[in-house]
């Protein structure tokens, strides 16, 4: 608790001291920019909580950064818990490695207020750059809808403001206001392919997917690798659910590689896409097909004898085993 005071005192001490006597205006072309919320949020994650990203463009490097925001008319309980870097521009602990999140302050104009301070000790300033410095997540929350996030004066008149050397601060461009909370995707998880299956055997495999509950999951279609209007000769069957079984004993005309497409579908009607390809190989112990059924259609016809001439005199494709 001590060292916790102590580092909130500290970036309160130096933080509140710069951006009082040395805020400047920003230099000239592309202002520096703090959002929050760019892209929109993410959320439910389990239906417990969802994620807001804070991004910063600096065109020059930061020795320091003030954050005081409020947050307010979430349309169901949000509380923000904690702050991320995994992924981020500060994911390097190094870099402005004085970080301190606030949630404690409630001030008369803002209940649902905080701080993020970021202070160098190192002397690795923030670099030029684009891109997220953190997450801030929140427990509770609405399943879509939005949250509004603004910029405050926080407590002993701190304010949004970005810190260069030597010393000096100033306010950049802030971007929040309402962020729209998008429901997670679902996430299809398949087996890794190309699945291998003689012809007359049976292949069985899982299907699931990860996500909102309830979940469903569908067999779009199994066509041919090659040629898209190409359909098994056996079609297979898919049980649904979450998870789901795939189920397919090709048979030996179905020789060849196939894709098989899936589709995961939230309660929220947001959908996730995979496939898993698989190669059928045809075997003549499986296959018991007429001796001149040279093209595997278990059929003897003219079109057999076309198929072995092709084969012996243009190069063409290989008869079916039993019919040489």
């Amino acid at each position: 608790m001590k060292k916790c005071f102590r580092v909130f005192f500290i970036l309160g001490f130096i933080l509140g001291s710069i951006f009082s006597t040395n805020l400047l205006a920003q230099d000239p072309g592309t202002p520096d920019t703090l959002w929050i919320g760019k892209g929109g949020g993410s959320g439910l994650y389990n239906g417990t909580s969802f994620v807001i990203s804070v991004s910063v463009f600096n065109d020059e490097p930061i020795t320091a950064i003030s954050i005081p925001f409020a947050v307010k008319e979430i349309s169901a309980f949000g509380r923000l818990d904690s702050v991320t870097y995994v992924g981020t521009r500060l994911e390097d602990l190094n870099i402005l490695d004085v970080r301190a999140f606030d949630s404690s302050g409630i001030d008369s104009t803002s209940p649902d207020s905080a701080m993020i301070s970021f202070l160098t000790t190192t002397g690795q300033d923030l670099p030029v750059g684009d891109g997220k410095i953190c997450d801030l997540w929140f427990s509770g929350g609405p399943i879509g809808g939005t949250v509004n996030i603004d910029s405050i004066t926080w407590k002993l008149g701190q304010e949004l403001v970005f810190v260069i050397r030597p010393a000096q601060g100033f306010v950049p461009l802030f971007s929040g206001g309402d962020v729209l909370l998008k429901p997670k995707a679902p996430s299809l998880i398949l087996p890794a392919g190309p699945l291998i299956i003689d012809a007359g055997d049976t292949l069985s495999f899982a299907v699931s997917a990860s996500g909102n509950d309830p979940i469903s999951i569908s067999l779009d279609s199994l066509r041919d690798f090659f040629d898209a209007s190409r359909v098994p000769f056996v079609t297979p069957s898919f049980s649904g659910g979450n998870p789901g079984t795939f189920d397919w004993e090709p048979d030996c005309v179905d020789a060849g590689l196939w894709r098989a497409h899936f589709t995961a579908t939230d309660d929220n009607s947001q959908t996730a896409s995979g496939y898993v390809d698989i190669y059928v190989r045809f075997n003549p112990d499986n296959c018991n097909f007429f001796r001149m059924d040279a093209n595997c259609d278990r059929l003897v016809r003219l079109t057999d004898v076309i198929f072995i001439i092709n084969y012996l005199f243009k190069n063409g494709a290989k008869p079916c085993p039993p019919s040489k």
